[in-house]
């Protein structure tokens, strides 16, 4: 296909009136997708217990609770209870604990005790479903006892020995009564609070089971461009490289001159030294013999001092000098390549324990912010150390006079 006919594709998709409707969908708040909570189970588990529990100032009182059990007592594993028993079981005096005993959320009832394990993307651990049971056994003994596992699309557990006692219950059916509750009450529930959940609904419906209008729309937009999308996604930028995309504007934006870079490596120096530091070495694309660079793990950012192969003799004196000299003897650490000389290293921490974990475009600014307080630290390292090369360089390369 030619540029022109991809230019085509591609314009076909921007004045597409369903791209237009996700656009504006998207660009709609919401806190879920603000907060980028989404797909935190954590937090899913904090909103859910607040919405179950009577006592708080959502205006739902017992509603969503007692729809929630009356769907789960549906269940043939339910054979202590039926939907009807719901009424009598003293719901508005429910008490809703997070994090009990390592229990996502837990109910407790007059004679009931409703345990919640709730999984959005990670799964059962070996024994886990089985150590909550047993504690609970051992907690409530003259209780009924209920066991929950709640899933974005109700699943088995992976301890498939524990799927005899735990219900599945999924996110669909979740959305679905809040979505019940909020068309027929609305009006009973505080417009601050219905919002709230109008947002989650959307959120996981959206985020998690992918059965939002939005969803659908999306699909019937990918079928009619597919071509332009298939091109699109081939050249979409992974998390590495979006957080690259942000240092290395950062560093441009403090006077950084880039360098020769790749997905994982921003590579830098002073404009000045990159001028006069000899770029025809085969080491790096433009050749240059000389660069720090940030190197960009999914776990950690590391700052170095390079220098790439070169004239041996060359860069022997180039090491002496950064060794012998006041300026950076200091800073010098003895290379331990023999190719790439790395002279100088320091951890960069970017506020970000696991790139893969996030969304990094929806982080960018506090990366950025994050990144150049941490790169201020070494920075006088940075310039010290390029004006002795480039110092070095001029030295070397002068003109005799006579």
């Amino acid at each position: 296909m030619s540029i022109r006919e991809m230019e085509k594709n591609l314009l076909a998709v921007l004045n597409d009136t369903d791209f237009e409707h996700i656009e504006l969908a998207l660009n709609d708040t919401n806190i879920f997708k603000a907060l980028s909570i989404v797909r935190a189970e954590i937090r899913h588990s904090s909103f859910l217990a607040f919405l179950l529990d009577p006592s708080q100032s959502h205006g739902l009182d017992d509603k969503f609770l007692k729809k929630v059990l009356r769907d789960i007592f549906l269940s043939e594993k339910v054979s202590t209870r039926t939907s009807f028993d719901v009424d009598y079981m003293g719901t508005n005096n429910a008490k809703i604990y997070k994090e009990w005993k390592n229990i996502d959320i837990l109910i407790e009832l007059d004679d009931d005790v409703i345990v919640i394990e709730n999984k959005v993307d990670a799964k059962d651990s070996k024994n886990q479903l089985k150590l909550y049971r047993t504690r609970v056994n051992n907690s409530f003994p003259d209780k009924n006892k209920h066991f929950i596992y709640l899933t974005p699309f109700g699943e088995d557990p992976l301890d498939a020995s524990e799927s005899e006692y735990y219900t599945n219950y999924s996110y669909e059916a979740i959305t679905s009564i809040l979505e019940a509750i909020i068309t027929i009450s609305g009006d009973r529930v505080t417009p601050k609070y219905r919002y709230l959940i109008q947002d989650y609904i959307s959120s996981v419906r959206r985020e998690v089971i992918m059965n939002d209008q939005l969803n659908e729309m999306a699909l019937k937009l990918y079928y009619a461009h597919k071509e332009a999308f298939d091109f699109i996604l081939e050249n979409r930028p992974d998390n590495i490289q979006t957080v690259n995309s942000v240092i290395r504007q950062k560093l441009e934006s403090l006077g950084f001159k880039m360098g020769s870079s790749s997905k994982t490596y921003v590579r830098f120096s002073t404009e000045s030294s990159y001028e006069v530091v000899p770029r025809n070495t085969p080491g790096w694309k433009n050749k240059e013999l000389f660069l720090f660079e940030v190197v960009i793990t999914e776990k950690r950012c590391v700052l170095k001092a390079v220098i790439s192969p070169g004239e041996d003799n060359l860069v022997s004196s180039l090491l002496q000098e950064l060794k012998e000299n006041k300026a950076t003897s200091h800073l010098y650490k003895k290379p331990q390549g023999k190719q790439w000389r790395v002279f100088y290293s320091k951890n960069i921490n970017i506020g970000v324990d696991d790139i893969s974990s996030i969304q990094p475009e929806d982080h960018a600014s506090e990366i950025a912010d994050t990144f150049e307080k941490q790169f201020n630290k070494y920075k006088d390292d940075v310039i010290v150390i390029c004006d002795v090369i480039e110092a070095f360089f001029k030295a070397r390369f002068a003109k005799p006079t006579y």
